[in-house]
């Protein structure tokens, strides 16, 4: 649990004394460089990474280091390694995203391999303790339901293919994940309402394409 105090006030106040303020003045820079270092590793790990993959650019070499990233991570993680709490964070989820994408590379967008990629991403969300991977489990999901997106010549595209299915399946997930978040911890709580309304997102345009267009699946 983080605490924020205003040192100064509180020796003026004469509720802290100036040895006591010098000591969590000390603490605090303490903890300001375990943070730095954290960050300059995750970076230079990060950099690494991809400088493997730019001269090894296959899915097979992005499997490879973001399965050793993702494996590095939850070790910290499952150890218990405070000191190195952000560190971990950050390779568990570069190496979870350079893992499920390699694997839906090679599996050639396969549905089935989807779905259970968005299984992998909101596992790893709760592992994490990431919103990003939260979201992006949601939006595998939907891209198996037949969602997509797609860009060309400064022109963004909106693609779903099944507008009733998206708005059923998602709108149903969107409401479990809020009875859930009323059940779980904080930090699970946070996940469940990022993957929440995510969906709550994705089923809004689900709704504007299939008011469009309708939907052939349903003959609507």
């Amino acid at each position: 649990m983080k605490i924020v105090l205003d040192l100064t006030s509180l020796v003026a106040a004469g509720k802290l004394t100036p040895a006591e303020a010098e000591r969590l003045k000390t603490l605090a820079a303490a903890d300001t460089g375990a943070m730095a270092t954290n960050i300059l590793l995750a970076f230079g790990t990060v950099a690494v990474a991809l400088g493997v993959g730019v001269l090894l650019p296959t899915p097979q070499t992005a499997l490879l280091i973001g399965g050793l990233m993702l494996a590095m991570g939850l070790l910290l993680k499952q150890r218990g390694q405070v000191r190195w709490r952000v560190f971990a964070q950050i390779i568990t989820v570069t190496g979870a995203l350079g893992v499920m994408a390699a694997l839906w590379l090679l599996a050639g967008g396969s549905v089935w391999v989807s779905l259970l990629l968005a299984l992998g991403l909101a596992g790893s969300a709760v592992v994490a303790g990431s919103g990003l991977l939260a979201a992006l489990s949601v939006l595998m999901l939907a891209a198996a339901l037949g969602s997509s997106t797609a860009y060309w010549t400064a022109s963004y595209f909106l693609g779903v293919e099944r507008p009733g299915l998206t708005i059923l399946v998602l709108g149903a997930l969107a409401m479990g994940l809020v009875w859930l978040s009323r059940r779980v911890g904080a930090e699970r709580e946070r996940l469940a309402i990022i993957a929440a309304r995510t969906a709550v997102l994705v089923v809004n345009l689900a709704f504007l394409v299939g008011s469009i267009f309708g939907d052939a699946l349903l003959g609507w």
